[in-house]
């Protein structure tokens, strides 16, 4: 469990010049009783302030100036970095985020319970805790202790976000569905199976959802958006129909802030498509550095496991008795016609549509997309050792996107096999080539960081709870 842990005055006081502007006899004692045994969480000044590590307590230092070590105690550059390093060290104890402001700031959309001592009072200072939706939480005051300054305990916890999944019998809908188990931050609206086809019912779930996912074909996911009347519904898309539409937000957070902040605040949200996240991931920061002209005449071809092609393709791979020709690798799309070149084209800011090979194989799950690159053709001419550099640079931060170090394909005897990352919910990149000729290539599952898995992480965006919650990295 990620909690918050604080005590504030009617005013939201918190602090004054650095120290608690009030001394109350045993107003302490839930913090000491609710952390002793678990993790806390905390600032470099509130950490200063103490001067030392709690006892009997695991404490994690936020700063990216001080370095704090002793027993029992690290030190991390962020709050994201802090719930990931507690729950690696300590498994299975609480954590609770203790302040400062900014950390609580920042904490509020974390955590799943606000643990607050309410002094029954007002006392200045010059450090306040956040506002915060009460009428996203529960409120539960525990006790209330009388006294020359009266103070209360009352637990805040999150009310459940109602979910929707349309389309939850879907190759998609069922891995999301596999991803939300043991999350219990989540209501999940059930469809009677026999009206799961019937516009009314949709709609009336539709409705009574605080975010409805469409797992759906094209046509179905635009009638499901004309169905929204609730103006506080917001629609998560996994579909094709919206990517490039304006006024919906393109899934993809890592491709700069402003895509994750609109994910963030958006009520319109569209999941990319398999193909196009791998390619895309590559070929947007080279547009955008100036790597590559957005006139570069992009090619890619791909390699996907049969997931891909939804149920009757899977009935089809795995019959008992099928066509010999499902066991060799079988181009498509020749016509180049593939539904996610639009926004291919669209998202990177390229001139035209690349010219795509996507390739089907026996397989269940997994996708290797790669970008070939002449150098002669290059805006700003790098190395591939360069072009490695730039990449792990650009992507530095983001856990879900690991770049290989270059020669990486080496340690597999210079092979890049689609289907090593089936169940894993990032992406992998490679640098490969020679000085004159480059190839980038991206490997992810087509179910996971293609589709269900990215739907999950944009959720978690939308709810600011930890983006890989419920997901494999």
């Amino acid at each position: 469990m990620i909690g918050l842990i604080v005590a504030y005055t009617k005013n939201r006081v918190i602090g004054s010049e650095g120290r608690i502007p009030w001394r109350i006899k045993g107003e302490q004692r839930r913090f000491k009783e609710l952390t002793t045994g678990n993790v806390v969480i905390m600032g470099r000044k509130s950490y200063e302030e103490i001067g030392h590590p709690l006892p009997n307590r695991y404490t994690v230092v936020v700063s990216s100036t001080a370095d704090y070590e002793a027993e029992n105690c690290i030190t991390v550059n962020s709050l994201p970095a802090a719930i990931k390093k507690a729950e690696e060290l300590c498994p299975g104890k609480n954590i609770y985020i203790s302040g400062g402001a900014g950390i609580y700031k920042e904490g509020i959309a974390l955590a799943e319970k606000l643990f607050v001592t309410e002094i029954d009072a007002v006392i200045e200072g010059d450090t306040y805790f956040p506002k915060f939706d009460v009428s996203a939480y529960e409120r539960t005051v525990e006790e209330t202790v009388d006294g020359e300054i009266p103070y209360s305990y009352v637990t805040y916890s999150k009310k459940k976000t109602k979910i929707f999944i349309d389309g939850s019998e879907g190759t998609t809908g069922l891995r999301i569905n596999e991803r939300f188990a043991g999350r219990d931050d989540l209501e999940i609206l059930q469809i009677d199976p026999a009206l799961r086809k019937d516009t009314e019912e949709r709609k009336k779930m539709i409705n009574a959802s605080d975010i409805t996912i469409l797992c759906l074909p094209d046509a179905a996911a635009k009638e499901a958006v004309s169905l929204v009347e609730n103006e506080n519904v917001r629609i998560l898309d996994a579909s094709t129909a919206h990517r490039t539409e304006e006024g919906w937000a393109y899934g993809f957070p890592e491709l700069a802030p402003s895509f994750r902040e609109k994910i963030k605040t958006g009520k319109r949200v569209a999941v990319p498509g398999c193909y196009a996240s791998g390619f895309i991931a590559l070929m947007y920061p080279l547009v955008k550095e100036g790597i590559l002209s957005a006139d570069y005449p992009a090619c890619a071809f791909a390699m996907s496991g049969y997931s891909g092609g939804g149920k009757k393709m899977i009935a089809e791979y795995e019959a008992e008795e099928r066509a010999a020709e499902l066991s060799a690798p079988r181009e498509y799309a020749l016509s180049q016609q593939h539904k996610h070149l639009k926004e291919m084209k669209a998202v990177p800011g390229l001139a035209r549509e690349p010219l795509f090979s996507p390739i089907v194989c026996d397989y269940y799950s997994g996708m290797l997309v790669s970008l070939p690159i002449q150098k002669d053709f290059m805006q700003k001419a790098l190395t591939p050792e360069e072009l490695q550099t730039f990449f792990a640079g650009y992507y530095a931060n983001e856990p879900f996107i690991k770049v290989n170090a270059f020669g990486a394909e080496a340690e597999s005897r210079g092979f890049l096999s689609a289907n090593v990352r089936s169940g894993w919910d990032g992406m992998e990149i490679f640098v490969t080539g020679n000085e004159d000729r480059m190839v980038v290539s991206s490997r992810f599952d087509n179910l996971g960081k293609g589709a269900s898995g990215a739907a999950v992480q944009c959720l978690n965006i939308m709810l600011g709870c930890a983006e890989d919650k419920g997901l494999v990295l």
